[in-house]
């Protein structure tokens, strides 16, 4: 306690010699069993999703090298650039959020190919969310967006978002505790200006859930372990 299922716990392994040197070490996991409740690859079937604009789904045959997991996924276009001065929407299914979750995240592939340079994010995306009748409000990952898009976009002018050019695969997450016993549906938005266009936006391995308690545990009790451990460096039975 207070350590809850989800959360991450991190330790440091310090190793300290004889003469004051040290060097530190971390490592880190989940607390928890995870729940994997929705999980969406695009592969084989899928319903539910209502695609407009120039969201596909697919074999990419344009952007990224290859599917996150192979064969299909969600594209802006599949095969060439997306067109300009325009807005899309991928609008999901709807997915229940349940309250027995602890730590519930939207987790997501994606790699990107936009309009941008060194002063602005001229196209750019961004995920919106909804609570059963609410409005679409903007979803932010953890950690938030890297980028804002620039105003003269007319669809997404000043908001936050993906821009610019991310060639591999990244996975980006987004608490969704705030909707926890709630209905929600998701919304990948992609808008680009009159100008200049690219590959897009491609996503991948959708995968929305959380984690419960550990359903067993074991614990040692060892009186005789030392809680300071030293190893004798000298002398050495493998120098050469």
């Amino acid at each position: 306690p207070p350590i809850a299922p989800g959360d991450i716990v991190q330790f440091v392994l310090v190793a300290t010699t004889s003469d004051g040197y040290w060097m530190p070490d971390t490592f880190s996991f989940i607390v928890g069993t995870p729940i994997a409740a929705v999980s969406e690859s695009f592969d084989g079937s899928y319903s539910g999703w209502i695609l407009n604009g120039d969201w596909q789904i697919g074999t990419p045959t344009a952007g990224p090298s290859s599917a996150h997991s192979s064969p299909s996924v969600l594209a802006t276009n599949l095969s060439g650039d997306y067109t300009t001065n325009s807005m899309s929407e991928a609008i999901s299914p709807q997915y229940y959020i349940s309250p027995d979750w602890f730590s519930p995240k939207l987790s997501f592939y994606q790699c990107y190919f936009m309009e941008w340079d060194a002063s602005y994010c001229y196209d750019g995306g961004n995920v919106q969310i909804k609570a059963g009748s609410s409005d679409w409000t903007l979803l932010e990952p953890i950690g938030g967006y890297p980028d804002t898009i620039y105003d003269g976009n007319s669809f997404l002018p000043n908001q936050p978002g993906f821009s610019g050019t991310r060639r591999e695969w990244q996975q980006v997450s987004f608490d969704l505790s705030a909707y926890t016993g709630d209905t929600i549906q998701l919304k990948f938005v992609f808008a680009s200006d009159p100008y200049v266009t690219d590959a897009g936006w491609y996503i991948d391995d959708i995968a929305i859930g959380g984690y419960e308690p550990e359903t067993s545990a074991v614990v040692i009790e060892d009186n005789n372990k030392p809680d300071e451990f030293s190893i004798d460096f000298a002398p050495n039975p493998f120098n050469s």
